[in-house]
């Protein structure tokens, strides 16, 4: 994902897939992680090949919002073919599980900060660059 307007920066590139078993552990990544400058508009550059929910979809895009609640507010946008651009909003907390970098993201039901997070932030510079793994 890339976040601003001015230049384009992709530092780090991971390729993933489709795999048998549970997701892996994420509690000792991202300890210095800060989830408040991770506010802000991230643009997709590269995902994987196997998110299905993206297929035919183009100029995707997510908003990331702190909430007076404590909680943050998603709102991913993107363009399809034929329906133009849609958009869904949902809510996320900080995963107490997993850590810092790990959210728990719901697009239809609350998020609970008691689950294991199911969008992981393994590295960003919190401006031009960040590598996210969603499981």
């Amino acid at each position: 994902m890339y976040k601003g307007v001015s230049s384009l920066l992709l530092v780090r590139m991971a390729q993933a897939s489709f795999h048998w078993g549970g997701c892996p552990d994420f509690t000792d990544m991202g300890q210095k992680f800060n989830v408040s400058n991770y506010q802000g508009r991230w643009y997709e550059i590269v995902r994987d090949q196997y998110t299905t929910f993206e297929l035919t979809s183009a100029c995707v895009n997510v908003d990331y919002k702190w909430r007076e609640d404590g909680s943050i507010q998603v709102h991913n946008k993107a363009v399809y073919p034929y329906w133009g651009w849609y958009g869904l909003e949902g809510s996320a907390l900080v995963s107490k599980v997993d850590g810092p970098a790990s959210l728990h993201v719901e697009f239809y039901d609350d998020p609970d900060e008691n689950r294991k997070g199911n969008y992981h932030v393994i590295d960003t510079d919190y401006v031009s660059y960040s590598i996210v793994y969603n499981c």
